[in-house]
């Protein structure tokens, strides 16, 4: 059974790159309403490729934003999630903290309304947060925060983040963050992150773990039980940003041009048993 805690530090990510057939027609019709919006659509004029691009990164900015930014009930919900993670880390439990992140997907599903992006995504949210010192939050806090003693999943990443959210600037940065760790390490690291807040606040205050997340963050009613998926014979995929990069000749337009070579990762099944061969990832932008 899985672990949020390892015995070793946790490896760099395993990378391989994956382009299944017909995914960048898939995507471009996934982003070209936000193409629309930069004023360029099939019967736009042919432009220049730097133009182009310029619109594509600025519309894959938006939909990567989109894709890791919760609301209404997939917030509620990310969040009660995010709480029972906490929670469990606080208590030792990190075998349970480790079956409920694995249990996240990049869809939702009856047995799992909350995907990997929204609770990344609301994670690294709640942590830029804490960098304004909002009332009620100790003062300092994400300075004074650091990983909990020993070797945990995620690591890499929740460092990276919690470097970021002392600034701010974790959640507009979840692209090269997945880029660079993958994106089950950065699903777990901003989780770890969050917990390794959540443990030098109690620390601070000798206030549990449970109430502090109730006040800050649970919303609405909770499920009767855990979120978490009955599957356990390996993490589910965890959803990664789309990176497009457009072919073609000197100048284009969308009827011209061929659909953008875009990278969307899938993630694969476990290989090995032991903590440093646990996951692979199929990562976006290498082409």
């Amino acid at each position: 059974m899985t672990d949020l805690g390892l015995d070793a530090p946790e490896p760099p990510a395993l990378i391989a790159i994956q382009q299944p057939t017909g995914l960048a027609d898939e995507m471009w019709r996934e982003i070209a309403p936000l193409l629309a919006d930069e004023g360029i659509t099939e019967d736009s004029d042919p432009t220049d490729l730097p133009t182009l691009q310029a619109a594509l990164d600025r519309a894959i900015a938006r939909y990567n934003t989109a894709l890791f930014t919760p609301t209404g009930k997939a917030r509620g919900q990310a969040a009660e999630l995010l709480r029972q993670v906490v929670v469990s880390v606080a208590a030792g439990e990190n075998v349970h903290a480790a079956r409920l992140l694995d249990s996240l997907g990049p869809d939702p599903t009856d047995a799992q309304p909350v995907t990997g992006a929204h609770a990344a995504g609301l994670a690294m949210l709640l942590l830029d947060n804490g960098s304004t010192g909002p009332a009620g939050i100790p003062a300092g806090l994400l300075t004074g925060t650091a990983l909990p003693a020993g070797h945990w999943r995620g690591e890499r990443a929740a460092t990276d983040i919690l470097a970021l959210a002392r600034e701010g600037r974790a959640h507009r940065s979840v692209q090269k963050l997945i880029v660079r760790h993958s994106g089950h390490h950065v699903t777990d690291g901003a989780a770890l992150a969050l917990a390794a807040t959540v443990l030098t606040w109690v620390k601070r205050t000798r206030t549990p773990a449970a109430d502090i997340t109730e006040t800050r963050w649970s919303a609405g009613s909770r499920p009767a039980r855990d979120a978490v998926s009955h599957d356990e014979t390996g993490p589910a995929p965890q959803p990664t940003p789309l990176t497009c990069q457009v072919p073609g000749p000197a100048t284009a337009g969308l009827r011209q041009a061929a659909p953008p070579s875009c990278s969307h990762p899938t993630r694969l099944r476990h290989r090995g048993t032991g903590p440093c061969a646990q996951r692979v990832d199929v990562l976006p932008g290498a082409q």
